[in-house]
């Protein structure tokens, strides 16, 4: 797929996470999930739902991420494309309202070059 300028183009890609493990300090009963999300939330993917077991929360899962990272043919680089890794916690009381409890701001650019 070409973009509007004709020294870039557009590659699709499937990049991998694994997550496995997230460690809190919550006292009170809830669930965590992770979500891997493209800054401008067209692409997101999301884990099942976990309950932490001693300040601990096991995922153990891969999430695969599908988004398109724009290539600049002059300066044979991928351009900047930030995704975000979410840690989001779910209260048993209130289950249909997800919190944001932690961030990682991640650049495919970074990984694919």
């Amino acid at each position: 797929m070409n973009l509007v300028q004709a020294d870039k183009t557009a590659f699709a890609v499937s990049i991998r996470l694994s997550v496995r493990s997230a460690t809190t300090a919550v006292r009170f009963p809830c669930l965590f999930s992770v979500q891997w999300r493209t800054n401008n939330q067209k692409t997101s993917v999301e884990t099942a739902r976990y309950s932490p077991q001693g300040g601990k929360t096991d995922f153990n899962e891969d999430l695969l991420l599908k988004t398109e990272v724009a290539f600049d043919k002059v300066a044979r680089r991928f351009l900047k494309k930030e995704t975000q890794v979410q840690l989001n916690l779910i209260s048993k009381s209130r289950p249909d309202q997800s919190k944001l409890v932690g961030r990682v701001t991640i650049d495919l650019a970074s990984i694919l070059n």
